[in-house]
């Protein structure tokens, strides 16, 4: 028994995946599960889970079952996502090429999932359909120690799938409902799962004659949040309960509020780790923070969160290892809940911290009657959202590169509050220090300087002096010339034959006339501001190539211009006013040797172009460029 029109998606123990296009076969010996899914598919969670489970506890199945899963999802990239986030790497995974249209489901008569099917060791399909009922690692416990090719379908006990078929009159009824059930769901659009399932199963004799084997009734399996109870309860009064009770039934329901859920989630944690002769306790936290910035609209944003702290005896690493390999094999049963999730990784983390002994700086104890006294950060952050804090703040930061973040934390200890010391966090340029002190003056008015855990960035900045006189390399006067380069290293001006002269029959440092690194200067200039506050980050370390080394002039690891997207060959020419602040993440406005040529022609059609790509940043006509000559590496390395 082969199967057509499958990709092959083989992990390692790493879970690095190598897809190919693949057939998969029956060999002979091996019993074999095939679990048709999907990741979107909520309900097919929970046995994928179960699947590498029972591999996992069942050592005597090696060389003896395998479990194939085979995905109907449309891109590979969500099951190699799913299958490392779960670490299924006992399951063989393929998915369908061609979705409904392939020749597995066609030969399947697929009409919904999660689908099982069950090959015995001679190859013959002896179970196919749902998992309801089926006790499936029996079922494969009895197919190992078959002697002969038998049929489990015989032995209907357990298989919903030889039920017995409803009337076609019936049939015909439900599917009638069906239609105006579907129209409605799509209208009231619940949150999670709700799902109505009907199904046909048609079968052709040997003489070619078209029998009826299954007429389903309509299931219904429903898995929502609370929110949605009421809509749903006026969803079934109007289409569900006209339906007559023989021709339905409920597979599976489940109603859920997110608190419900996190209780449900720490008690988990709390039997598991019990378990293990650990004892966790959940008490009480209460953190607040603050944040600033003029990119922000509006410019600050406060954040009260109520939350929980563990309290834990004799956790360890290894103990802590133990529990979360068991705690994974609940997480399918939580799918599509976020709230778990999320309780999920804070209990975690929290128990790293544990680990971790983190010491806690106690800035007051109070008792939980005077819990209200402590709102010291409270007027703090009214001072910082007043007029005039917020006008001496614009005023100082037409760039927008200041951030202020203040956050603290309270616990509960028995029948006390802790109060943690106060985090102050901020970042500014050294031209704003003298301004900033005053605001963080009235700051420490309320809460004493001493008492706060700050942590703070000054950026250096520098300015271009422009124009030059003359030109360090030939003495020509280019007092007179707008375009030009600047050495800020050593304050040093350079002509533009002499910055760009290039002997190519040379190597390295030796094909220039000047060997550190210059700005370029796009004169002449309307908006003189770009001239200062540059962040030193965007000038580089003036790094240089040592004598007698080729360098590499190839950035297509490290950069993708900003102008072309191709272009990675040549000089690397950074927009030095362009996103300023502090380095971001998905790096700097950047151009290849070609697209600096344009924007070089200063006012023509495409290096306006260039620049509207790029406005949203701060790119204008005016914007000076740092020229790296060769890959020195990554921002914190040129």
């Amino acid at each position: 028994m082969d199967f057509d029109g499958l990709e092959n998606l083989s992990f390692s123990d790493n879970y690095d995946c190598f897809q190919t296009n693949s057939t998969f076969k029956v060999e002979e010996g091996i019993v074999y599960l095939l679990d048709i899914w999907a990741t979107w598919c909520g309900p097919c969670q929970i046995p994928m889970n179960h699947n590498q489970q029972m591999l996992q506890q069942n050592e005597h199945w090696k060389n003896k079952v395998k479990i194939i899963a085979i995905s109907l999802d449309e891109d590979s990239q969500n099951v190699i996502e799913r299958v490392k986030q779960k670490q299924w790497g006992l399951i063989e995974h393929y998915r369908v090429i061609n979705g409904h249209e392939s020749q597995l489901t066609k030969l399947l008569q697929l009409q919904y999932i999660p689908f099982v099917v069950l090959i015995n060791k001679w190859g013959k399909i002896v179970y196919k359909g749902g998992l309801q009922n089926v006790d499936i690692e029996t079922k494969i416990n009895q197919l190992i120690q078959a002697e002969q090719d038998i049929d489990l379908e015989q032995d209907n006990t357990n298989c919903q799938e030889i039920t017995q078929s409803l009337k076609k009159e019936d049939f015909k009824l439900l599917k009638n409902k069906i239609k105006s059930i579907q129209e409605q769901l799509e209208i009231l659009q619940f949150q999670n799962y709700v799902e109505f399932q009907l199904k046909k199963v048609n079968y052709w004799n040997q003489d070619g004659i078209k029998k009826t084997h299954i007429r389903s009734k309509l299931s219904l399996v429903y898995d929502i949040l609370k929110q949605d109870e009421e809509s749903l309860q006026q969803f079934l009064d109007t289409y569900w309960n006209n339906i007559p009770e023989n021709l339905k039934e409920v597979t599976f329901s489940r109603i859920r509020d997110p608190q419900t859920i996190s209780k449900e989630m720490k008690k988990l944690f709390q039997d598991i780790f019990q378990g293990f002769g650990v004892k966790l306790e959940y008490n009480n936290s209460k953190e607040i923070s603050f944040n600033y910035s003029l990119q922000l609209d509006p410019p600050f944003a406060v954040k009260r969160s109520n939350d929980f702290w563990i309290q834990q005896q004799n956790l360890n690493e290894d103990i802590l290892q133990k529990a979360k390999k068991q705690l994974l094999k609940y997480e399918a049963l939580y799918m599509n809940y976020p709230e778990a999730h999320q309780c999920f990784k804070q209990i975690i983390n929290e128990l790293i911290n544990c680990l971790k002994k983190q010491e806690i700086f106690v800035y007051k104890q109070l008792e939980i009657a005077d819990i209200e006294q402590s709102n010291e950060i409270e007027q703090i952050i009214n001072i910082l959202q007043k007029e005039h804090i917020l006008q001496l703040l614009s005023k100082i930061d037409k760039q927008k590169v200041i951030e202020i973040n203040i956050d603290q934390t309270k616990q509960q200890y028995q029948n006390n509050i802790l109060v943690h010391n106060p985090k102050l966090n901020y970042f500014i340029r050294d031209s704003q220090q003298e301004v900033f002190q005053l605001i963080l003056n009235e700051i420490f008015e309320i809460i004493p300087q001493d008492k706060w855990i700050i942590t703070k960035t000054v950026s250096k900045t520098i300015s271009v002096q422009y124009p030059g006189k003359y030109c360090i390399v030939c003495n020509k006067d280019i007092s007179n010339e707008y375009q030009q380069y600047y050495c800020p290293f050593k304050n040093e001006h350079v002509c533009m034959i002499c910055a760009e002269f290039d002997d190519q029959s040379k190597v390295g440092m030796e094909r220039f006339k000047y060997h550190d690194t210059l700005m370029f200067i796009n004169g002449p200039l309307n908006d003189l501001s770009v001239l200062s506050d540059i962040d030193e980050h965007k000038i580089g370390r003036n790094v240089q190539l040592k004598e007698g080394e080729k360098g590499n002039q190839n950035y297509s690891q490290i950069m993708t211009c900003s102008g072309c997207y191709e272009g990675s060959i040549g000089f690397r020419y950074i927009a030095a006013n362009v996103k300023p602040g502090k380095y971001q993440m998905d790096g700097y406005v950047e151009y290849c040797s070609k697209c600096f040529e344009i924007l070089k022609m200063k006012g023509s059609k495409k290096a306006q172009e260039l620049i509207d790509s790029d406005v949203q940043f701060g790119m204008n006509s005016d914007t000076l460029f740092t020229r790296i000559l060769f890959n020195y590496g990554s921002y914190q390395e040129f």
